[in-house]
C-alpha cells in the first residue's frame, strides 16, 4: 500500500482510495484493459463510498488510530516575531496578551481569531488610501467580540449600545493590515481611525497595546505578527476543537492498535496489528 497526496493505493496499483473534493470518500478498482499487451482502457469501478458531502473535508487520524474526516473551521493565530512560542490570546480580563500556548489546553481556543472585512467606510478609505486591506479581528472563543483599542489598550469586546454608539465602537475595532514591520512575511496592524494615524498593535511585557511607531528595532519587532492558519500545532489532539466531524472510522478502533490498509484484493478498513482482524468502515 502507498499514498500520493490525497489517494492512497493498493500495492499492486488496482485499487484506489481517495477523498474527493466534494468530501466523499471513495474506493475504485481500476481494472485494466489490454489489447496485444498494450493498455487500451481503464474502467473505473466504484466498489465502497462513505456518502459523505462536505466540500472541502479532509482525512485525520488521531494517535488512537481512529479516523476522522473533518470540515476545518478557518481561524489564525498570530505568532510573536520576537517571542517565538508566543501567541495573541485573551486573558481573563477580556485584554489582549501574549502566552505560550499549550495545545492540550482550553488555551486553544483563546489563541484563535478571524479577520473579518471592516463595515466602517471611513475606516475602509483610510486603509485602501495606503493600498491596504482594513480588517477586524474576531475572537473564536467569543463570537461578534472583536479586538479594539481603548486608552492606547487592546481589549476583546462585543458592541452595547448602552455604552457607546455603533460607529465609535466600529472605528476601534477597526485595522489597516500591513506587511511585518520587522518581517514582510508576517503581518502588522495598525488603527483605521484618522486620531491614531500610525499607532501600531504591540506587544509589551506580554500585554498588547497600540502605540505609535518609532521605527526603532524593538518595535518593529513588537508590532509583528506571524499569522498561522489552522496551525497544526494546535492539531494535536483530533478532532480540533472548532472542526466539525463529518464521519469517523468506528469507537472499535480507539485504543486497540489499529491502523488502515488498503488490500491488494480491495479490502480495505482497520486491521489490528496482528493483522487478525479487519473492521470495515462504516456510517
Amino acid at each position: 500500500m502507498y499514498a500520493e497526496r490525497n489517494q492512497m493505493w493498493s500495492k499492486n496499483g488496482r485499487y484506489r482510495f481517495n477523498v474527493q473534493n466534494d468530501g466523499n470518500m471513495v474506493v475504485h478498482d481500476t481494472k485494466q484493459l489490454y489489447h496485444d499487451g498494450t493498455t487500451v482502457k481503464t474502467i473505473w469501478n466504484l466498489i465502497w463510498a462513505s456518502t459523505t458531502h462536505s466540500p472541502g473535508a479532509f482525512l485525520k487520524f488521531s494517535k488512537d488510530g481512529n479516523a476522522y474526516l473533518l470540515q476545518p473551521f478557518e481561524w489564525e493565530s498570530f505568532q510573536s516575531d520576537n517571542l517565538p512560542g508566543h501567541y495573541w490570546q485573551v486573558s481573563g480580563s477580556m485584554s489582549g496578551s501574549m502566552s505560550v500556548i499549550d495545545p492540550q489546553s482550553t488555551q486553544v481556543d483563546q489563541a484563535k481569531f478571524k479577520r473579518v472585512n471592516c463595515t466602517n467606510g471611513d475606516a475602509e478609505n483610510t486603509c485602501s488610501n495606503q493600498g491596504l486591506k482594513c480588517v477586524s479581528i474576531e475572537s473564536v472563543e467569543h463570537p461578534e467580540s472583536f479586538f479594539r483599542h481603548k486608552n492606547y489598550k487592546i481589549m476583546l469586546s462585543a458592541f452595547d449600545s448602552n455604552v457607546e454608539s455603533e460607529e465609535a465602537f466600529n472605528d476601534s475595532a477597526s485595522f489597516c493590515a500591513h506587511p511585518g514591520n520587522a518581517d514582510s512575511n508576517g503581518v502588522s496592524f495598525s488603527s483605521a481611525m484618522s486620531q491614531f494615524k500610525n499607532h501600531f498593535i504591540r506587544h509589551m511585557n506580554l500585554e498588547l497595546y497600540l502605540h505609535e511607531k518609532d521605527d526603532s528595532p524593538l518595535f518593529n519587532q513588537d508590532s509583528t505578527f506571524h499569522p498561522n492558519a489552522n496551525d497544526v500545532s494546535f492539531a494535536d489532539t483530533l478532532p480540533r476543537n472548532n472542526d466539525q466531524i463529518v464521519w469517523e472510522s468506528t469507537a472499535w478502533t480507539r485504543g486497540r492498535g489499529f491502523y488502515m490498509v488498503l488490500g491488494d484484493d480491495g479490502k480495505h478498513g482497520w486491521y489490528a496489528n496482528n493483522c487478525e482482524r479487519l473492521i470495515q468502515p462504516s456510517l
